[in-house]
């Protein structure tokens, strides 16, 4: 099944929030995730930018949820997932 990767947005907010609460302690202590409105929207800022991305993924069973990849990418270059 092809998996879908696409930015996240506000409509994707209390889906994010939600399944970041689920699996906040298989993140914790390496990654702190948004958990919070004023958490996410400042999350959406800085991966929304030139320099850096955030995807959500999903399979042809819907969203995964708070399924995530950040990365630093130089303007011009290839992003390679």
């Amino acid at each position: 099944m092809p998996i879908v990767l696409r930015n996240p947005g506000l409509e994707d907010e209390a889906a994010f929030l939600q399944a970041a609460d689920r699996s906040r302690d298989a993140h914790h202590p390496w990654v702190t995730v948004p958990d919070s409105h004023s958490a996410y929207n400042g999350y959406l800022e800085k991966y929304n930018s030139d320099t850096n991305i955030a995807m959500l993924a999903a399979n042809g069973g819907g969203w995964s949820a708070a399924s995530t990849s950040t990365r630093s990418c130089a303007a011009g270059s290839v992003l390679r997932i």
